[in-house]
């Protein structure tokens, strides 16, 4: 299970506070990457402590890289168990958490305390967890060095989607998505609009 940072506020305004190094390698840098608000997923994989047992992990680096072929990318750290179980597997599946699952988020990132039995089933070869925001069952099309991660790019073979809230991660704390900005083009205005940042 990889096991999340904790994030605090000590980085503002391109001042670094005392001890910290400003370099790529350094917490400032990591801070600041972590300013990008998005989704959250579980990457699920194959775990070879025995027969339709599954590994998880959450995370946030997720991007779509083609619509034909369809294919999606996550990146994982190397000294990982989810590097090695990804690494020997030609499955996987990618899981988008909804609003109501705060808690997959934390166990799959190690940070909770409680042991919990999340249900899932097998699709296309990749365990799948139950009742998610959107899924996909991938098989493994590419991997790539990325420094201290590897960039796992995998062909989705089936999915599915809903259209509930998805959980939110900013500055390694959680969030709903909040309230929509309805605005109009400044060439048609909207009637009753709500003003937002790029009206």
């Amino acid at each position: 299970m990889e096991r999340a940072r904790d994030l605090s506020d000590d980085y503002k305004d391109g001042k670094l506070p005392a001890g910290k190094v400003n370099s790529p390698e350094g917490e400032a840098f990591r801070k600041a990457t972590r300013n990008w608000a998005t989704g959250v997923i579980v990457v699920t994989v194959p775990s070879p402590e025995g027969p339709y047992e599954m590994h998880g992990m959450s995370a946030s680096s997720f991007n779509v890289l083609s619509a034909s072929p369809r294919l999606l990318a996550v990146n994982v750290e190397n000294n990982t168990n989810c590097f090695r179980y990804l690494n020997a597997s030609d499955t996987f599946g990618i899981n988008m958490l909804n609003n109501t699952q705060l808690e997959y988020a934390w166990y799959f990132a190690n940070r909770l305390k409680k042991k919990l039995s999340p249900k899932y089933t097998w699709k296309s070869g990749a365990p799948i967890l139950d009742n998610m925001l959107t899924w996909f069952a991938l098989r493994k099309w590419a991997q790539y060095p990325g420094g201290d991660h590897t960039i796992f790019v995998g062909q989705v073979i089936e999915f599915s989607r809903t259209d509930d809230p998805p959980l939110v991660c900013c500055r390694g704390r959680f969030h709903d998505l909040g309230q929509r900005f309805y605005y109009a083009h400044p060439d048609h205005e909207m009637p009753g609009s709500i003003p937002g940042p790029l009206a």
